[in-house]
């Protein structure tokens, strides 16, 4: 085996992690390069097979994690039926199916959802009320100023335009 040729097969004994088996001193330990190629198919095959082995850990931790997501989900939704028997649910599996379909109702409609706590929703609903506001309810109001702003915006639109072409 040349020189040159046996360096090479050095440098890929050593890329593919191998052990530097094979130095100036020990050159004559293949007797060919059938016996080294054959080496190294063995190293190729020991490292798949550890990679193998990886893969199914990694796969298995992650299962596992997911096992245990759904059951810190699955109890967090136990708990909150138990703690909301007003909202009448009385299985979790109702609860999920209801959670969903609002959810796809969400992502079908051309809607946007606004959160508003719940505690300053019902004080409008109130102020609304008892100052005989002409609104049907909180979500009246909301819809109408709505309205209103845009409204104005589309006038200050045309009056912006309007004042371009002028000039």
């Amino acid at each position: 085996m040349g020189h040159e040729r046996q360096k090479r097969l050095i440098f890929l004994t050593e890329l593919i992690g191998g052990e530097r088996i094979m130095n100036e001193e020990t050159r004559d330990v293949w007797d060919g390069e059938r016996n080294y190629e054959d080496y190294l198919n063995g190293l190729r095959t020991a490292r798949y097979k550890e990679s193998i082995e990886l893969l199914d850990s990694v796969n298995s931790k992650i299962e596992e994690i997911q096992e245990e997501i759904q059951r810190e989900l699955l109890a967090e939704i136990e708990k909150f039926i138990q703690e909301n028997k007003r909202l009448a649910y009385t299985t979790r599996e109702e609860f999920i199916r209801d959670a969903a379909r609002w959810r796809l109702k969400q992502l079908r409609e051309n809607t946007e959802y606004v959160e508003i706590p719940k505690d300053k929703y019902k004080r409008l609903e109130a102020a609304l009320e008892e100052m005989n506001a002409p609104y049907l309810n909180a979500e009246d109001f909301i819809n109408k100023q709505i309205e209103e702003a845009l409204e104005k915006y589309d006038k200050w639109q045309e009056e912006k335009e309007e004042h371009e072409q002028r000039k």
